[in-house]
């Protein structure tokens, strides 16, 4: 299924999670989805972990626009989703707020948006054979021994940048950063990027962890 029809489809949840929800005014559900999805679209930014969007936005719409109070969190659920199939990382937990003025036209919808970063919660964890997993907190994680990195890992033999695991297309994916050591899936290197699933033995250069996803 092409990525369009993804986002048609998420879409499609918003408004049937909204039936019932009363509106006032000439604006359709739907229509505060595309806005804001087309906001993160064009914000996006290209971090070292690869693209990232911003995760709080603000909403305007005229005055006589009457909206349900449960349309900001069907937004932010349509916001997380949305990043999770195309592979953007959010640094913070996804945040939309929607605000009234005499300003705007009837028809209108302003968005603007901002970088928040905050806590989140983690979606995977990487088990090691002794001692606390890593959490994996972000929809795009980088892994290796610097500080910086989002999984950062207290061993010579690891690259300062070493791997790379994120989510997209539904599935869970990793890339080896030209690393010294190289990094496997259960016991094969890697030189492209490959999806893995839960349960996944995953090495970077002789550091082994188990992938685990709640």
């Amino acid at each position: 299924m092409g990525t369009a029809r993804n986002v048609e489809r998420r879409i499609e949840r918003l408004v049937d999670g909204l039936a019932g929800a009363m509106f006032g005014g000439p604006l359709h559900p739907s229509e505060f989805g595309i806005r804001l999805l087309r906001e993160a679209d064009l914000a996006i930014e290209q971090e070292p972990a690869g693209p990232a969007i911003p995760n709080r936005y603000v909403l305007t719409v005229h005055t006589a626009q009457t909206v349900p109070d449960a349309l900001p969190r069907h937004l932010e659920h349509l916001l997380e989703e949305t990043a999770m199939e195309r592979g953007w990382r959010l640094n913070g937990p996804a945040g939309v707020l929607i605000e009234h003025s005499d300003q705007m036209a009837r028809t209108e919808i302003s968005c603007r948006s901002e970088r928040a970063p905050g806590p989140r919660p983690p979606w995977g964890r990487l088990v090691p054979q002794s001692g606390a997993p890593y959490q994996l907190i972000y929809n795009r994680v980088l892994v290796g021994r610097s500080e910086d990195c989002d999984v950062s890992i207290a061993d010579a033999e690891i690259s300062r940048l070493h791997a790379l695991i994120w989510r997209e297309g539904g599935r869970i994916w990793i890339n080896d950063l030209d690393s010294a050591n190289g990094t496997s899936v259960d016991g094969g290197t890697i030189t492209i990027p490959v999806s893995i699933d839960d349960g996944a033995v995953v090495s970077f250069g002789p550091a082994t962890f188990d992938l685990r996803t709640p």
